[in-house]
């Protein structure tokens, strides 16, 4: 896919996955999910392609690039928005492309750390 010219999608939203996520797919030159997955993030784009553009325009309001008079108050409520999106949507902001598919890492738990199921006492 990656080949032919396709995005590929790297998602990794566990703890101990998201900085190598982040990591390999910048390496790798492509978007990336490592904080929350977005329904139709696959299926709708378009969606995400509104967010991501009002994620651009946060932060141009942000840098002072927009010449735009709020008050203190509508500027926190801007800021909390912009960190917001930026926290979701900071692997997909790079070329804006739908994803032609997508890879997955689940880090793998060694046995001797995880932690034994416990049973209820209700249920022997």
């Amino acid at each position: 896919m990656s080949a032919e010219g396709g995005n590929v999608l790297f998602v990794g939203t566990k703890r101990q996955a998201q900085e190598t996520i982040a990591e390999e797919a910048g390496r790798a030159g492509m978007s990336y999910v490592n904080q929350r997955w977005l329904g139709g993030t696959l299926t709708n784009f378009a969606t995400i392609k509104k967010s991501l553009a009002r994620l651009r325009d946060l932060e141009e309001m942000a840098s002072g690039e927009r010449d735009v008079k709020v008050t203190k108050k509508e500027m926190a409520q801007i800021e909390k928005e912009r960190t917001r999106l930026d926290k979701t949507l900071s692997g997909l902001k790079g070329d804006g492309l739908a994803p032609g598919g997508a890879v997955r890492r689940r880090p793998v738990l060694r046995d001797d750390r995880r932690s034994p199921r416990r049973t209820s006492s209700a249920s022997r």
